[in-house]
């Protein structure tokens, strides 16, 4: 009795370990399972609905010091044109002095227009790897998966090139000259300039405004065909994952069959013993 109740125990302990076994191979099947994204394109059309709110902040944010930057920059090339026309010593100067300006402004705006752009483009880029980022991080949770975002992730938008000038023309006319002292023609001029960059400030901000209901969409459109490439190689990654996982498994399972096969013969012999105390205890008297 002692000998069968051994057996029992044994093979007993022998299922529980094999069934505890197989229990682990689905929950690592299972767990694989479930990082498969069913419909890929309402999890990036829900991905983007999630981040909107706050890109839509971070977007007027980065518009606001985009026209800033531009503003300051126009401001400080007025400040030098007028301290140029302010340090003409005669008229002739102040003529020569003028023309000038009016023939560097345009490439001195559009150099202030391209950095307060390429600032502003920056800043978009940099929120759409952020939210990518965060937003893959989130699929890649309990995974292998370290791969950077795609180097083209950038967002990309146009603006209207500024093509204006300073255009002060023709400053203290010769005829006009002859009867106005230097400071008064001096005077006028910088009154233009004033006037002049005051009627530029204006039209640098119209400028960016302009931009902006193309910024979100320039920021979410990158952003949808990136988490879409992601989705696509998280699939990939996960296909083979599982693969790697059922070849695994499989060979565990071939090593099990050791125990399965111990656990088979303990319960045969229990059953032949038991048979035979049976058997015996039949022929007592």
């Amino acid at each position: 009795q002692q000998a069968v109740a051994a057996l029992a125990a044994g093979s007993a302990a022998l299922d529980l370990a094999l069934a505890r076994a197989e229990t682990g191979f689905l929950t690592r099947l299972a767990r694989l399972d479930a990082m498969r994204v069913a419909r890929p394109d309402g999890h990036v059309a829900a991905a983007l609905a999630q981040i909107r709110p706050e890109l839509v902040t971070q977007v007027k944010q980065l518009l606001r010091e985009a026209i800033e930057r531009f503003d300051a920059a126009i401001e400080e090339l007025g400040a030098a044109w007028s301290a140029r026309l302010g340090a003409a010593a005669a008229t002739e100067a102040l003529r020569a002095a003028a023309a000038q300006i009016d023939d560097e402004s345009p490439a001195a705006l559009q150099a202030a227009q391209a950095a307060a752009h390429r600032a502003l483009v920056d800043g978009l880029t940099e929120q759409a790897r952020n939210h990518y980022h965060a937003l893959v991080g989130e699929l890649r949770r309990g995974t292998s998966r370290d791969d950077a975002a795609p180097a083209w992730l950038t967002a990309e938008v146009e603006i209207a090139e500024l093509t204006s000038s300073t255009s002060l023309g023709a400053v203290a006319p010769r005829l006009t000259s002859l009867f106005r002292s230097r400071d008064a023609l001096r005077s006028e001029a910088l009154t233009q300039l004033d006037q002049r960059i005051a009627r530029l400030r204006q039209l640098a901000s119209a400028n960016l405004l302009d931009a902006e209901p193309r910024l979100e969409p320039a920021v979410t459109g990158a952003l949808g065909i990136a988490l879409r490439g992601d989705g696509e190689r998280h699939a990939a990654w996960l296909d083979a994952e599982l693969a790697r996982t059922r070849v695994a498994i499989d060979t565990e399972r071939a090593q099990l069959a050791v125990l399965a096969l111990a656990r088979d013969t303990a319960r045969a012999d229990e059953r032949e013993l038991t048979t035979a105390l049976d058997a015996l205890a039949a022929e007592l008297p």
